[in-house]
This record gives structure tokens, sequence and C-alpha cells, in this order.
């Protein structure tokens, strides 16, 4: 009796203070989803890892000035899609509640994993179908191996230094690897023709938009500036 009584007495006062309760329920939630709003937005702004954890730093101030400055770290390094952007969410505590909690020593430097589907979030699909030019050398996406994406090229978005040679290393059979930074200098230095080792123009035209005339295919200082 003792026991129903009591319920009796509970179901009786809920019953006497329903707005209240409803009032301070709906505060509660409102109160949590606000600040659940700025931790989110707080823990996924660039500087809280750049500027927390010391061993992202020399990544955020490669990020502050590179042309990728205006694009959060988790649009990058998050999935796309809610679950992706949940998974990143875990991984990102869990990384910085261990790196919280252990020696900085512990921590090699990091690395991670950007998929072609967060590139082409900004950078259209259409890059696989239509060539640019780069540098004056025609480049098609769409000739080189599925197995390759975005990042077997571009890892120098943001963070690492561009290498000239980058093509060579897969391009070695057709130039050695330092050909783009020696070629124009050991060709004026040489004094040598173009037409001497490019019997036809054509040759040229593959790889250069702006390929040189017909007129100066047998003058070395035409390559100068280009």
């Amino acid at each position: 009796m003792d026991k129903i009584s009591l319920k009796a007495v509970i179901k009786k006062w809920i019953l006497a203070h329903k707005l209240p309760i409803i009032i301070s329920l709906i505060v509660l939630i409102s109160t949590s989803v606000v600040i659940s709003e700025k931790v989110l937005e707080i823990t996924e702004s660039p500087a809280f890892c750049g500027k927390n954890c010391h061993i992202m730093r020399p990544y955020y101030d490669s990020w502050s000035a590179s042309a990728h400055s205006d694009v959060r770290c988790v649009e990058c390094h998050y999935e796309p899609g809610l679950i992706g952007h949940l998974k990143g969410k875990i991984n990102g505590l869990l990384q910085f509640y261990e790196y919280e909690t252990s020696p900085e020593s512990a921590f090699s430097a990091p690395s991670a994993k950007v998929s072609d589907e967060n590139c082409l979030v900004c950078h259209e699909k259409r890059i696989y179908s239509s060539d640019t030019n780069f540098n004056g050398v025609n480049f098609s996406h769409s000739s080189h191996p599925i197995s390759m994406t975005c990042t077997t090229c571009h890892s120098d978005v943001k963070h690492t230094p561009t290498l000239k040679n980058l093509c060579a290393d897969c391009h070695s059979s057709v130039h050695p690897k330092d050909w783009l930074a020696t070629h124009k200098t050991q060709v004026l230095f040489m004094g040598q023709a173009c037409n001497a080792c490019h019997l036809q123009q054509r040759f040229c035209d593959d790889c250069h938009a702006n390929a040189v005339n017909a007129s100066s295919m047998g003058n070395a200082s035409s390559m100068k500036g280009k």
C-alpha cells in the first residue's frame, strides 16, 4: 500500500506541476542543443587542433598560408555525408583525449587520407573528362590509371611542398627526373637548336599548348621565358 500511495502522490504532484515541468524540460533540451552546437563549432574549427596540439601546429600554419585557407580541416579530413561526419567526429575526440592523456613524445608525425569524394565536392567531376594546361603542358586526368587518387599527385595541397619532378616518378622513361629544372638551361648553355632533338614540331605540341612556332624551332634563345 505504501508503494501505491507513493506513486499516487508522485503522479498527483506531476499533474499539479505539469506546466512548470514542461517548461523546464524545454529549457533544458534547448540549452543542451545550444551547448552541443557550440562545442561542435569550436572543436571543428582549424584553430582548435592547430593551436591546442603542438604536433599539429606546422600543418595549421601551412594551411593558413595556402589557397585552401577558407576551407575547414573537417571538410577534407571527414568523409562526406552524415555517417562520415559522425565517424570523423568520434575519431577526432578519441585522438584529442589520447593526446591530452599521453606524453607528446609518444606521437609520430600525423598522417591522413583524403578521399577523392572530398576533393570533388568543390572540384567538379568534369576534371576527369577534360584536359587542363599546367605550366604549358597539356594534362588529361582521364588518361591516368583509375588506381590513382587525387592525392597521388596533389599531396602537396596545404601541407607539403610540391616536387617539380613529381611527374617523373612515373614517367622516368620519358625524361630523367631533373629534366624540368635543367632542360632549358642545358640547351641554352650548349647553344643547341630545338630541332636538333625535336625533328617535328608535333613532338612539342603534344605537351606544350603554346608551342614555339616553326620559325623559332632552330633557335635555342626562343626558349627563354617558356
